[in-house]
């Protein structure tokens, strides 16, 4: 079994409520969604959020909210890993098991469902795990900016080739940033 995990925190701080913000004439989370829905491959696609007004425009949407996410994983410190989890945790204690688990942010209204559908072929046929690339134009560099320091985010590249990065991994260390600032992070491309 497959599900479809859409990460749609109601506290953002930067943007209130972007999550069903509208966008093009609807909800940016319906973008989402309805990729997931129209992809054909998951069993389940939900919506983890904290947020009432989002679980009722994502079931309108057709995602399920099965349950609220926790205070624990609502906060401005809990990483996406901790949502999954809790999300993959609460359905096992529902009976429910999945093989493999794809998330989805709600503010990706470009994200469609052949795309989630030829992920899905590559990771069934080809590899344990699966991550989008981006073509850049020019030398790739990665990296945070806290306030006013810059931070050098060390990335385990897979492949360059003709300027495309495929990321396996990035990874900051917490020391490397005052855990009062992490909110203030933003990814530099």
């Amino acid at each position: 079994m497959n599900i479809a995990i859409i990460t749609a925190r109601g506290g953002s701080k930067r943007i209130p409520h972007k999550n069903r913000k509208e966008f093009c004439g609807k909800p940016i989370i319906e973008y989402s969604i309805q990729a997931a829905l129209g992809a054909g491959v998951f069993d389940t696609v939900m919506v983890s959020t904290d947020d009432e007004k989002i679980a009722q425009v994502a079931r309108a949407a057709g995602a399920e909210v099965p349950f609220m996410r926790s205070k624990k994983t609502s906060n401005d410190y809990a990483t996406t890993a901790d949502v999954l989890l809790e999300v993959l945790e609460q359905y096992d204690k529902m009976g429910q098991h999945f093989i493999h688990a794809c998330c989805i942010y709600p503010t990706a209204p470009f994200v469609t469902s052949e795309k989630l559908k030829q992920a899905m072929e590559i990771l069934q046929k080809e590899t344990p795990t699966n991550c989008s690339i981006r073509h850049f134009a020019l030398f790739i560099q990665k990296a945070i900016m806290c306030g006013m320091q810059l931070f050098w985010l060390s990335v385990s590249i897979c492949s360059i080739t003709k300027n495309t990065l495929s990321v396996f991994a990035g990874w900051l260390k917490e020391w490397q940033i005052p855990q009062w600032k992490r909110s203030r992070c933003s990814i530099i491309w």
